[in-house]
């Protein structure tokens, strides 16, 4: 009777105690056990319920703690200490370039400058995709890899699906956008458009037109969703085109909305180029890209394309 009040008792007291405690009671109760089993000679089962338990892990020592913490500590002190110097080291060649450089020379007809060419995977990585789904507007997908001949594909599926939350009324955007330019200590710079007057790309599309985008190096909040638009229209098939726009022809527009009042683009504070498939059409596109680059054109003449007057106040934002 003694024996099973003793198990009784370990029994019970597995319910409310910690780990450590269930596996001391479950080692006593397998004692007393087989105390039973050898003075009766009948044979006796363990509890189900202890079998699964496992002896305590041991904890680290504090000193073992403290080294570990010490340890990441120096670690993490030496990359601060290596990226510091490499920030510094460039901060000197662009202060260099600044100083000591070559000054912007007078543009001839034809030159140009590369400013992005897609024939490493480092390039690609660099842009940042998005597309409504992103943002829980849609059901859109879209993609931007390395194709095999060494070119950009911007590609995905505009969703006819529409977000049921009574403001949705047809398929939203897929875009693809240029990173920030950023110097050393990652400030951020806008790009530098001058002495250039086109903007020039190397594309073979699917037929679908397309958004071309310039951003803003705006200052102020109100400003942040400015930006400088036009079409891009391509033509299906296999063959390349090459097309040249005149940055004279980009319109202003915020959030998607043409302003009334246009202001000619700065070229001189562009924070990035993107590009948008918003046709309003439902299914799969296909965008290929060699380059992006400016060109200096002599012949083009204009400032702006749009009209440029001056809005009354009472009726127009100024």
């Amino acid at each position: 009777m003694a024996l099973i009040a003793s198990r009784r008792l370990c029994r019970f007291s597995l319910l409310g105690q910690n780990n450590k405690t269930k596996w001391l009671l479950n080692e006593q109760t397998n004692i007393n056990l087989g105390l039973c089993q050898r003075a009766s000679g009948y044979p006796l089962t363990k509890d189900k319920q202890n079998e699964n338990l496992q002896p305590p892990k041991k904890r680290k020592p504090i000193t073992r703690t403290v080294k570990d913490s010490v340890k990441s500590f120096r670690k993490e002190v030496k990359d601060t200490a290596v990226y510091f110097g490499q920030e510094v080291k460039r901060l000197v060649g662009e202060e260099k370039e600044r100083l000591f450089g070559d000054p912007q020379q007078r543009a001839v007809h034809g030159d140009y400058e590369y400013l992005f060419k897609f024939d490493n995977q480092r390039a690609i990585n660099s842009w940042v995709l998005s597309s409504d789904k992103d943002v829980c507007q849609g059901r859109s997908e879209s993609y931007f890899h390395l194709s095999k001949n060494k070119t950009g594909i911007f590609s995905g599926t505009l969703s006819g699906e529409i977000v049921k939350d009574g403001k949705r009324k047809k398929p939203s955007y897929c875009s693809v956008r240029s990173p920030y330019r950023t110097l050393a200590f990652d400030r951020i710079e806008a790009y530098d458009f001058e002495p250039f007057n086109c903007l020039v790309l190397r594309v073979r599309g699917d037929g679908r037109h397309y958004l071309l985008r310039l951003g803003v190096d705006a200052h102020f909040d109100v400003y942040w969703s400015d930006e400088y638009h036009y079409h891009l229209y391509t033509r299906g098939g296999p063959y390349w085109q090459i097309v040249k726009i005149p940055l004279s022809k980009f319109y202003l527009s915020n959030k998607g909305r043409i302003q009334d009042k246009q202001v000619k683009l700065d070229k001189t504070a562009v924070s990035f180029i993107g590009i948008n498939q918003s046709d309003g059409n439902a299914g799969t596109f296909h965008l290929e890209i060699d380059y992006i680059a400016l060109l200096y054109d002599e012949n083009h003449k204009e400032e702006f394309e749009y009209e440029l007057y001056e809005a009354n106040p009472d009726h127009v934002g100024t």
